[in-house]
């Protein structure tokens, strides 16, 4: 019994850990990248020509730099 218990709580210790090191390697990351909208794959061209971020709410400086680049391509 004791060792069914103990392979019980080893389960949910490492499991512990990798919820721990996933959410200190997301805060890093959201630290580092600032707050992304999830599902961003970069600007996109809107119906008017215009480059506006991944969802299309706003004209990014970034966005024509980027549209720019993929233009040289």
């Amino acid at each position: 019994m004791r060792l069914v218990l103990l392979n019980i709580v080893v389960a949910l210790g490492v499991t512990a850990l990798i919820l721990i090191l996933w959410g200190a390697v997301a805060m890093i990351a959201y630290k580092r990248s600032g707050d992304r909208k999830v599902g961003c794959s970069g600007p996109t061209v809107d119906e008017r020509g215009v480059a506006v971020c991944c969802k299309g709410d706003k004209v990014c400086e970034e966005a024509e730099t980027h549209m720019n680049l993929l233009e040289k391509q």
